[in-house]
């Protein structure tokens, strides 16, 4: 069975990073951190101690507002401490878990089309008209919710391939593998 499959089942649930214990990584949450243009949800963005904060009030579901005394604290100390700061964001990147959505086989001809509609809701519309709460869609671990929304678009007739995870392995090994044989 596929690794990221299994990692996506497995591996989602709460936990504390800096002391604020966060829900799984959500398709709510990653709507919310758009909003905020959160480095975060960019390849190799640049990130500050207040982008962390807001990241980490956002999974907790914390209000986001004015900053209390105690955050500007935490900032400052994050700010003089750049291996906790460091510590601290790759932990959050890793418990996005964006390594265990599907991954798919590119085609051969041309880009893949786009409906217009921000692909976040695709993957809520999908859920629901499958039967799962609005809630559920918005709140399920995203990873989950990828999958989910996969398999049901397959079963309605879309033309995905999924790479899996061995697919990946031949693919990095295939001149070791022929030369073995």
């Amino acid at each position: 069975m596929d690794e990221r499959f299994l990692r996506a089942f497995t591996d989602p649930a709460q936990m504390t990073i800096l002391g604020r214990l966060v829900s799984p990584f959500c398709l709510r949450h990653r709507v919310t951190l758009a909003s905020f243009d959160s480095p975060f949800l960019i390849d190799n963005g640049t990130f500050r101690p207040l982008d962390l904060l807001v990241a980490l009030k956002v999974c907790a579901g914390e209000p986001i507002g004015k900053l209390t005394n105690g955050e500007l604290g935490e900032i400052i100390e994050l700010s003089d401490n750049p291996k906790k700061f460091i510590e601290a964001c790759i932990t959050f990147k890793g418990y996005m878990l964006e390594e265990n959505h599907p991954k798919f086989w590119k085609k051969d001809s041309g880009r893949a089309g786009t409906n217009g509609v921000p692909w976040v809701l695709n993957i809520v519309a999908m859920l629901t008209s499958n039967g799962i709460s609005h809630k559920d869609a918005w709140e399920m671990p995203e990873c989950q919710a990828i999958w989910m929304a996969t398999a049901y678009a397959t079963m309605k007739g879309a033309d995905l391939k999924v790479l899996t995870s061995e697919d990946e392995y031949l693919q990095a090994n295939f001149k070791k593998i022929l030369n073995r044989n």
